[in-house]
């Protein structure tokens, strides 16, 4: 009776811990699908910034081109 208890509580136990394995490699995973979702976003807007970035460089360019074109043209009208 001794040895039938101490095995069935040894299985309890397996079952147990088994258990508690396959739950903390499910957390592992779910874990690990949210870091590369995560580092997908961040590429994304890493892009999106460079973007904005380039855009932001024409933008400028194109603002002292018509700063210069203003001032050659005041510049014309003086003389």
């Amino acid at each position: 009776a001794d040895a039938e208890e101490s095995l069935e509580s040894v299985q309890q136990r397996i079952f147990d811990l088994n258990h508690s394995i396959e739950y903390c490699k499910n957390e592992i995973i779910q874990l690990l699908n949210e870091r590369a979702s995560t580092k997908g976003k961040i590429q994304r807007y890493d892009t999106m910034l460079e973007q904005v970035q380039i855009r932001k460089a024409e933008v400028s360019s194109k603002v002292l081109a018509l700063k210069r074109i203003k001032t050659a043209k005041t510049f014309r009208l003086k003389n």
